[in-house]
C-alpha cells in the first residue's frame, strides 16, 4: 500500500506531484474527495507570448469572466489590437480576486501618484486574441506591472490523481505588461464584477 492510499484511508491529506504544481488530495469519506493546488510561479515557464497594454476592460460573459487588453494608438482613443484573458468565474474569484486585494490597495498609491486619462469614445477594433487561463501570477515594481498568464488542463489533475502521471503540466499562456495604475483601475474592475456574482460570499469561504 502506498503512502498516499494509507493517507486517503485515514483521512490525512496527502500532496502528490511534482514541478511546479502540487497537488493535495484530502479524504472526505464521500463519493469524491477534495482536491487543492498550490503553485510555484518560481519554477514555472515564463510565457513566450508577451503584449504591452495601454487600456484594459472587465466583462462578465456566458462562460466565464474575460479580462480584456488593448493597446491604443497613441494621443487616440482607437485600439490598434487587443487581448482577451477568459478566466473560469470561480477560479477568477478564488485565484485572481482573492489574490490581489492587498495589491488593489497598495496600487492605489501609484494611482493617485499618476492617474490615467479615461478613454473617452473607444473605437473597438476586429484584431483580437482569446487565451484561456485559470491562473496568474501578478507583480508589481514601482510604476511597472506584470501579470503572467498560465492554464491548468482539467486532465492534467486527473492523469496525476489517477497515478498516470507524476506532473500537472502548468501551461504559460501570456504575459501583459502595463503600468501600476492601469492594474490599479483594472483591479477596480475586477472587485465591482467579483462581489455581484452570486455565489462570491461561498467561495470566498474556501479561500
Amino acid at each position: 500500500m502506498t503512502r498516499r492510499d494509507v493517507a486517503l484511508r485515514t483521512g490525512a491529506p496527502v500532496e502528490i506531484g511534482q514541478g511546479p504544481v502540487r497537488m493535495r488530495i484530502t479524504h472526505t469519506g464521500q463519493e469524491t474527495n477534495i482536491i487543492e493546488l498550490r503553485v510555484e510561479y518560481d519554477k514555472a515557464e515564463v510565457p513566450s507570448r508577451a503584449y504591452y497594454a495601454d487600456y484594459s476592460a472587465v466583462i462578465k460573459g456566458r462562460s466565464g469572466i474575460s479580462l480584456i487588453f488593448g493597446k491604443l494608438k497613441p494621443g487616440t482613443s482607437v485600439l490598434r489590437t487587443k487581448v482577451e484573458v477568459v478566466f473560469p468565474v470561480e477560479m477568477f474569484i478564488r485565484q485572481l480576486w482573492a489574490n490581489s486585494r492587498d495589491l488593489y490597495e497598495k496600487t492605489r498609491v501609484e494611482y493617485e501618484k499618476r492617474p490615467l486619462e479615461p478613454v473617452e469614445d473607444l473605437v473597438d477594433t476586429d484584431t483580437v486574441q482569446a487565451f484561456r487561463a485559470n491562473n496568474v501570477m501578478v507583480v508589481v515594481m514601482s510604476e511597472e506591472a506584470l501579470l503572467d498568464f498560465y492554464y491548468i488542463a482539467p486532465s492534467e489533475v486527473h492523469y496525476v490523481y489517477t497515478k498516470r502521471r507524476t506532473e500537472v503540466a502548468l501551461d504559460p499562456v501570456i504575459r501583459i505588461v502595463m503600468s501600476s495604475s492601469l492594474l490599479h483601475e483594472m483591479l477596480g474592475e475586477c472587485k465591482a464584477i467579483a462581489e455581484r456574482i452570486p455565489d462570491f460570499e461561498r467561495i470566498m469561504e474556501g479561500v
